[in-house]
């Protein structure tokens, strides 16, 4: 038995354990971890009483959110999704980055590798540009605004013309305010302050400084409450085509070789609707997200989750009678 202190919900569920500053780490096919007392073992991972020899490394868990997490191997950066970022690519940001400094990392779509933003609220893209029959990547920094959150709704492994590109974030000066955006550009515009610059979708002020936002679009703010916003509109764009042969061959590539899907049908993404609303749920402690649920441990150690299961969305539950939080216990396998 050990008192469940911390988690977060992905392709790798994280566990922050009572003895010490230490992770259990547990994956489907990608990796298994198991981080002890201030070490830990990559690999396979051990059961909680294994006390083999192994070897030990810290690892920091950066970001673990819809198939894809970031971690900090000692002074390296790792990434584990279903189409990871290769070790060239991970060494461009590391070569600019130091992997400490890395607050969250956000994978994206298309020529927009992934985004990293830093503690002290710098944001940094990873870009892919084809040209002269190859494709050079660099790391390009973003100047504006210093950044306290971000968020985004894509998830790669899925067809990003079927779902919403949509982004937000939150700023160091404003940390009461989530501002959203319907696509990646016109938030890097803002941003920037540039002269095409538009407003944002949605902009919002809470009563409390938000503390933690998430991809399906859930904040949290200091006094416990949790907010959501981007539920599907009732109004969509209109279907696609039935037949399109340029994305049948290129899945058709998917099955048999693996390759990554770069041709989507014609679609624009789905219309979400923007405006919040707070949850009946006690004061929470802990928020997290992954597939297409929502977590939260509360002051009083009561687990809930809520997401898709049914039209009425959200459906919360009080998945766990007993306490799961700091002061109670759980049993898990």
């Amino acid at each position: 038995m050990e008192t469940l202190q911390h988690f977060r919900c992905g392709m790798i569920g994280t566990f922050l354990l009572d003895h010490g500053p230490s992770d259990v780490v547990l994956s489907d096919d990608y990796m298994e971890c198991l981080v002890c007392l201030g070490g830990g073992y990559v690999g396979a991972a051990p059961s909680l009483d294994d006390s083999s020899t192994a070897l030990r490394q810290n690892i920091r868990i950066i970001s673990c959110d819809d198939g894809s997490t970031f971690v900090q191997v000692d002074d390296h950066l790792k990434h584990l999704s279903h189409h990871p970022l290769d070790d060239d690519e991970l060494a461009l940001v590391t070569d600019v980055i130091q992997p400490s400094r890395i607050k969250q990392a956000i994978l994206l779509s298309e020529s927009n590798r992934a985004a990293f933003l830093c503690g002290n609220g710098k944001l940094y893209i990873l870009l892919t540009q084809d040209g002269n029959d190859q494709s050079t990547t660099r790391l390009e920094s973003i100047p504006g605004r210093p950044i306290s959150h971000i968020a985004l709704r894509s998830a790669r492994m899925h067809n990003p013309a079927l779902i919403s590109r949509a982004v937000a974030l939150v700023l160091e000066s404003d940390p009461r305010t989530v501002v959203s955006f319907d696509s990646w550009q016109p938030m890097i515009a803002w941003l920037m302050d540039n002269e095409t610059k538009k407003d944002p979708t949605h902009s919002v002020t809470f009563a409390a400084s938000i503390v933690k936002l998430t991809s399906k679009f859930a904040a949290l703010d200091e006094a416990g409450t949790v907010h959501v916003w981007g539920e599907k509109s009732t109004v969509q764009p209109p279907d696609p085509p039935d037949e399109d042969e340029a994305f049948e061959e290129a899945w058709s590539r998917y099955v048999l070789f693996g390759d990554p899907i770069q041709r989507w049908p014609s679609r624009p993404p789905e219309a979400l609707d923007y405006t919040p609303r707070s949850l009946p749920l006690p004061p929470i402690k802990k928020l997290a997200t992954g597939g297409c649920c929502n977590v939260g441990i509360s002051h009083a150690g009561q687990l809930f989750v809520w997401g898709y299961r049914s039209e009425n969305w959200p459906e919360i539950a009080d998945v766990n009678p007993m306490s799961a939080g700091v002061q109670g216990s759980c049993h898990y396998d």
